[in-house]
């Protein structure tokens, strides 16, 4: 085990030369993101360095970390997985379930819903340690095998990355999100949403007076997969 003492809790201390590891084998490390210090590193690091989206904590199921050199403990960017997107057809698709099953077993599935770095070239090296570190954190997290990662890449951005470190691109989203929102909930509460829920005046949130359901259009995005086992299936179709 490194000592803690060991990384440095400040990003830069001179300017970035992106390019000055390509081509390099390096000893890649994820530092779990367990206190406020880590999360705010991690925030800082996808709202500076992804390319189209920013950081944004979600209710559901997250492990984070910071990727590093694992020789001088310097900073190279920053990964997460959290909880995978309830229906995706093209994954669906891919896996063979049935709605039973996807139901029963999605929580052995994960999304790689953050991956920013701040040096080139890396991409693959981390995806490894990814695949190799993430079932192990979610197991001991969360008590689940993990045996599949899903991602989503919007275009113009083709995945190579993900490409290049043996994920299968099986499709394309719909291009819209359903949003099922809880109105019975917010009815409860004490705010002003919940006055306006209430009332029925929640156009301040673009929701219809009856609405439960929102629809919001978005780019229709690539979607990848990587079973993280031989025998994936049988975790995920019983």
């Amino acid at each position: 085990m490194m000592d803690d003492n060991f990384f440095k809790d400040t990003l830069f201390d001179t300017s970035i030369n992106e390019h000055k590891y390509e081509g390099q084998k390096i000893d890649v490390y994820l530092e779990l993101c367990e206190n406020p210090e880590r999360m705010k590193m991690f925030r800082n690091i996808i709202n500076d360095w992804h390319s189209y989206i920013d950081a944004k904590d979600t209710c559901n199921r997250r492990v984070n970390w910071l990727i590093r050199n694992g020789e001088f403990g310097e900073i190279l960017g920053a990964v997460g997985i959290n909880s995978a997107v309830l229906a995706l057809s093209s994954r669906d698709k891919f896996i063979g379930w049935s709605s039973k099953q996807r139901m029963k077993n999605l929580n052995q599935v994960a999304n790689n819903y953050r991956f920013a770095m701040i040096y080139r070239g890396l991409g693959s090296q981390v995806l490894s340690a990814l695949r190799k570190t993430a079932p192990t954190v979610w197991k001991e997290k969360y008590g689940d095998e993990l045996v599949l990662l899903e991602t989503m890449v919007k275009p113009p951005w083709t995945g190579n990355v993900y490409s290049a470190s043996g994920w299968t691109k099986v499709g394309k989203t719909k291009g819209y999100s359903i949003k099922k929102l809880p109105i019975k909930l917010w009815k409860q509460g004490t705010g002003r949403r919940a006055e306006l829920a209430r009332t029925g005046r929640l156009d301040k949130y673009g929701i219809q007076k009856k609405d439960i359901v929102k629809v919001d259009e978005t780019v229709p995005k690539l979607v990848f997969v990587k079973p993280l086992r031989k025998d994936w299936k049988k975790f995920l179709i019983r």
